[in-house]
């Protein structure tokens, strides 16, 4: 699992993404100091870059369909980048993530 911060908002989003390589992948964002999940659909891997489509339900107009892609590096850092989809802007905006391997309990 890592710890990502979401470039939304003033302050970011703070969200966790975990994204086994096989198995069931989960993605979690903090609103308000409530925990929300958030799909991931359609989970794939090539190598060390992963691929999956959710839809963010949280309360500001970031909102919306994404594919999210990302690459964990030999660090154990991931990086990436949600692609906005569906809406009617051209080009469809698009917005950069980082975050590390989440400490373990």
């Amino acid at each position: 699992s890592f710890l990502i911060d979401l470039p939304f908002g003033p302050r970011g989003l703070p969200a966790v993404l975990h994204v086994p390589r096989t198995g069931e992948g989960a993605f979690y964002t903090q609103v308000l100091g409530v925990i929300l999940p958030q799909p991931v659909a359609k989970l794939q891997w090539e190598g060390n870059t992963f691929q999956f489509n959710t839809l963010l339900r949280i309360l500001n107009p970031a909102g919306g369909f994404y594919t999210v892609t990302g690459t964990i590096g030999d660090d154990g850092t991931v990086r990436g980048k949600l692609q906005r989809l569906g809406n009617r802007a051209s080009p469809q905006p698009s917005f950069e993530y980082s975050g590390a391997h989440a400490p373990k309990p």
